[in-house]
């Protein structure tokens, strides 16, 4: 459960704003290769990560981050963070629904057993994510944004307390 006290003073959280993570796609599509033969890579990064609080519908799945999205976070957190202890904060990835979309996003590790607790597989959860930008592969377009935090039925009045102290945008 979270402790409404100790987010207050995390000022960081103010900078996710409301949004989707289908409108950061839909930005961004058209950095997309469309004719990308099979074989060939395209890596779309940018050090605009976009914050962004995104309500989900939360499918109760994990697994492992693949070695080709290791390898692109690796890239991303040695260009934009210079950070290595925070790329070790991902190492799973948790499986989402956004509309029609399916999505596999790597979250915190100390986050998921959290998630697993507080969530049930169809419940709505607000995430909170960054945009760390997409790898395309030929045809296929795998978007890549983290999890640092997530809101459940549970905790949206603590985090509602924490936003309202938040400067206005």
């Amino acid at each position: 459960m979270l402790n409404a006290h100790s987010l207050s003073a995390q000022s960081s959280w103010c900078v996710y704003r409301p949004g989707t993570l289908r409108a950061i796609m839909d930005e961004h599509r058209s950095s997309l290769k469309d004719d990308l033969p099979a074989g060939h890579r395209n890596d779309i990064i940018t050090a605009d990560t976009r914050p962004t609080r995104s309500a989900l519908v939360y499918l109760g799945e994990t697994r492992p981050l693949s070695a080709t999205d290791s390898a692109f976070m690796d890239g991303f957190f040695y260009r934009f963070i210079r950070d290595t202890a925070s790329r070790a904060l991902f190492r799973r990835e948790v499986r989402f629904a956004a509309g029609p979309d399916t999505l596999w996003l790597p979250t915190q590790e100390g986050l998921i057993p959290d998630l697993d607790a507080e969530a049930h597989t169809g419940d709505t959860v607000t995430v909170f994510a960054r945009w760390l930008g997409a790898r395309q592969d030929g045809p296929q377009t795998v978007w890549l944004f983290v999890i640092n935090e997530f809101a459940t039925s549970a905790s949206h009045a603590a985090w509602d307390r924490v936003f309202a102290e938040c400067p206005p945008s």
